[in-house]
């Protein structure tokens, strides 16, 4: 058979128009979500990168078989990491860098021990050669603390960017905890 006259194959000017039309829209309402993703990721992965370096520390304190410590600025988000002389009672530290939270995505705004009985101040975590960590207000050891905090948020103007990473004193565990409300959530057991 022959092909009729006129007859012609492909879309119409209207039909692409309209295509075009719609892809513009959808385009133009996912933009602003995509927006808001953005600080989000960026905080996780500060805060990711952190856990990753407190882990690290904690790792060649018993690799290494000495002290190795943490110390906290929260003046300008920073942290800096040392290496002890000793197992326990180190006289010396050696410096092995230290990091800035990413570019603003991450703020550390208070840094605390658990001793039990209610919460103090801490600048420094020290682990020892047997994984567990001990907490410190410049040179004095927080007592009987069981747990250490650092408290992070996200940059100003974006809402529900609160975290946490929980150090237990024991096993050096690190947690990362999200605030849900006045509570907070391992995020080991967070589903959604």
């Amino acid at each position: 058979m022959k092909p009729r006259f006129g007859l012609s194959r492909g879309y119409s000017m209207v039909e692409l128009s309209v295509t075009v039309a719609l892809i513009g829209i959808l385009a133009a309402l996912a933009i602003p979500s995509i927006r808001r993703l953005v600080p989000r990721y960026k905080f996780n992965t500060s805060v990711a990168m952190l856990q990753s370096e407190v882990n690290n520390a904690r790792l060649t304190a018993i690799s290494r078989n000495h002290e190795m410590k943490i110390v906290f600025s929260d003046s300008d988000d920073s942290y800096t990491m040392a290496e002890g002389n000793l197992s326990s009672g180190s006289t010396s530290w050696t410096g092995r860098g230290g990091n800035r939270m990413a570019g603003g995505a991450a703020d550390i705004w208070k840094l605390e021990a658990n001793t039990g009985a209610g919460t103090s101040d801490m600048t420094t975590v020290v682990y020892l050669p047997d994984g567990s960590a001990r907490f410190f207000n410049g040179a004095s050891e927080v007592g009987n603390a069981q747990d250490g905090y650092i408290h992070l948020m996200g940059p100003a103007g974006v809402a529900g960017l609160e975290s946490r990473l929980a150090i237990k004193s024991i096993t050096g565990r690190t947690v990362f905890q999200w605030a849900r409300g006045s509570t907070w959530i391992d995020s080991t057991r967070m589903k959604n």
